[in-house]
């Protein structure tokens, strides 16, 4: 997808720390992420995509214990 593509363009994002849907105009984010920062780079990413009109993140950080699960 597109969504995909733009994460993957960002050498800061890990891409596959991050599984993407999309309906409507609406990115889900999920994963696992090291870093909010590297969160904040992808959800700003996939908000650049045309066409995407909202960013909902379901990602969980590394540190948190249901990361492990």
């Amino acid at each position: 997808t597109q969504v995909r593509a733009a994460l993957i363009a960002n050498s800061n994002i890990n891409q596959a720390n991050y599984d993407v849907t999309t309906s409507d105009g609406v990115v889900h984010l999920l994963g696992v992420t090291p870093s909010e920062v590297e969160l904040r780079l992808a959800a700003e990413a996939a908000s650049r995509v045309m066409g995407v009109r909202e960013v909902k993140s379901h990602v969980l950080m590394a540190t948190d214990p249901r990361a492990r699960l």
